[in-house]
């Protein structure tokens, strides 16, 4: 075979470039592919691309067939193959075990009467030189206290200068790709502190069985009677970007070309998102090219000012050629979906779920994304809904909110969590963690940030009780909102209840529940005082379902009602 040369392909050093036929067949591989992929040009002549490596992205297509390149004349995005083979592998880079690489293709090329087709490869592993990492790490960069990001086999990818220096290390060499658990204490190495990061439990399946509280109706827009002028009206959001109007049976938005200075592309925001509450969102929409949508949960805006995107999680819906979602945090993506043999002018169901902290993204009754926060943001920053059209038109045929008593119980979930943790370099010293589940390539992989706790005094017994003690006052007032068992949290402090009662008190001069209902006033005044939320809406974020019950205890413990309390001057 004659050898077919790319000369200004080869050269780039950042990349493996391989050569197909038509018939899919690799006839040529650039010299470098033996140092980044670990075989040389003979592993790779005369065979095809699905013979070496495997998809890793959620592409529906196996994109690596001739069959799909053919049908798709431009690569889509965010393919990733992984080797089916061994390779030369590197135990510090190659901290997800195989390597990883993103696949691109340019346009064919003919050369000596036939057509070839250049594909690009570019390494992604898990270095702190590669662009996934870059990626990754450019989110938590700015972060002042002591960080790492794990695999899902808790090994070191990424840290920070403040976590060398917690644990008073230089050399770099000994932490990247090492488990985390060999710089722990001895004490909290087994079991691992970090285990219930793999064991987080989904409550979906549960839930979906239970038969006593079902979802009830919110916001249904009767997009299909007389009523649905004024219901659009009243729900939705003026807009002098964008024009609604309901015409058989649907609510069709297109853009006002009178007033395009208006940058605002809102239209709908109500506070839905309730943290003793599970949410169903459902929408359907007429298939047409140029669909952009965004669905956010976030917190209120101020001075009635819908310009500034700051949400908790966002959803981004798109469609073209063919359908894609993503899914972000904070507005980190973390999970992309593409989905294909969708015919324009057809109708798309779109239902977004979220039961305690599981969200998951259904389309035509298919789940094409589930995600499980570790830390789910709750309370305030995820309390509106908002929907965003950026698209010249969308046309709306379904559009509902459901809610129903949640089931999840965070503290039964946390309960066998080990709350602090110490390093072997540093035993003097605790420290609790928070955790953010993220993905790398389809990967699992977790942020883990570390907060030094006081020590109070010399006697290590009083110290690690006064940390569980500190850590409990925390729990409590992150979930004021919460029915909460204060005989566990006794038991996290490893004390009787009583003594617990009283070691409470004693400390922060109120017993535990005293100082909940305290939280749950506090937040409740602010909430009413922002303007923000109707009563009912501030009763249910602060843990009352019945809005008579949340009356009862603002008149108990202030002796007031809520509607004077709003209206009260600060």
């Amino acid at each position: 075979m004659n050898e077919i040369t790319f000369k200004d392909l080869f050269s780039n050093p950042n990349l493996v470039f391989l050569i197909i036929d038509e018939n899919g067949i690799i006839r040529d591989v650039s010299p470098n592919a033996k140092k980044m992929i670990g075989f040389d040009k003979t592993y790779f002549h005369g065979k095809r691309l699905e013979q070496i490596f495997s998809q890793r992205s959620s592409f529906e297509k196996q994109i690596l067939t001739i069959a799909c390149i053919k049908e798709h004349a431009i690569c889509p995005g965010y393919v990733y193959v992984g080797l089916r083979g061994k390779g030369t592998h590197n135990a510090i880079e190659d901290v997800f075990v195989d390597k990883i690489f993103h696949f691109s293709y340019f346009s064919w090329v003919n050369k000596n009467s036939a057509k070839f087709l250049p594909i690009s490869l570019a390494p992604q592993h898990v270095t702190l030189e590669s662009p996934i990492v870059q990626w990754l790490t450019s989110l938590y960069r700015q972060v002042q206290q002591p960080l790492v990001l794990l695999d899902n086999d808790f090994r070191i990818f990424f840290y920070n200068s403040s976590f060398l220096s917690l644990l008073n290390y230089y050399d770099d060499s000994k932490i990247l790709g090492f488990p985390i658990l060999e710089f722990l204490d001895e004490r909290h190495r087994n079991p691992s502190p970090f285990d219930f990061l793999k064991k987080i439990r989904d409550p979906v399946g549960a839930i979906s069985k239970d038969v006593k509280h079902q979802w009830k109706p919110m916001v249904t827009v009767p997009l299909k009677n007389g009523s649905a002028k004024k219901a659009v009206n009243r729900l939705f959001v003026k807009n002098k970007r964008l024009k609604l109007k309901c015409s058989n049976g649907a609510l069709k938005i297109r853009e006002n070309q009178a007033d395009p200075a208006e940058p605002s592309r809102l239209i709908f925001s109500k506070a839905v998102n309730f943290p003793n509450r599970d949410l169903k969102v459902e929408i359907s929409f007429i298939a047409e090219k140029g669909i952009d949508v965004t669905i956010a949960l976030g917190r209120p805006v101020s001075g009635g000012l819908y310009r500034f995107f700051d949400h908790g999680y966002h959803i981004d819906i798109k469609f073209h050629n063919h359908l894609f979602c993503q899914f972000s945090r904070r507005s980190s993506p973390l999970l992309r979906s593409e989905i294909e043999h969708i015919t324009p002018g057809t109708t798309c169901a779109i239902t977004i779920k979220r039961i305690g902290p599981v969200i998951s993204i259904e389309m035509n009754g298919r789940i094409i994304m589930h995600y499980k926060d570790p830390r789910p943001i709750i309370g305030v920053f995820a309390s509106h809904l908002y929907l965003y059209c950026w698209g010249h038109a969308l046309e709306l045929r379904k559009f509902a909110i459901s809610i129903k008593t949640s089931k999840y119980n965070r503290e039964t979930e946390e309960h066998d969590r080990s709350k602090f943790i110490s390093f072997a370099t540093v035993p003097g010293k605790l420290f609790n963690f928070y955790t953010e589940q993220i993905y790398c390539i389809n990967r699992v992989a977790f942020v883990v940030g570390f907060n030094e706790l006081p020590i109070l005094s010399r006697n290590p017994g009083k110290d690690t009780l006064l940390s569980r003690l500190e850590e409990v006052r925390n729990h409590i007032e992150s979930n004021y909102f919460r029915k909460t068992d204060f005989k566990k949290l006794a038991g996290m402090c490893c004390i009787s209840y009583v003594h617990f009662i009283n070691k409470f008190k004693e400390v922060y001069g109120s017993a535990p529940k005293s100082f909940q209902i305290e939280c749950k006033l506090r937040e409740a005044e602010k909430l009413l005082k922002s303007g923000k939320y109707q009563i009912k809406e501030v009763g249910e974020m602060i843990g009352f379902e019945d809005v008579v019950n949340f009356h009862h205890f603002i008149k108990k413990h202030r002796h007031t009602t809520p509607g004077y309390m709003r209206e009260k001057p600060v």
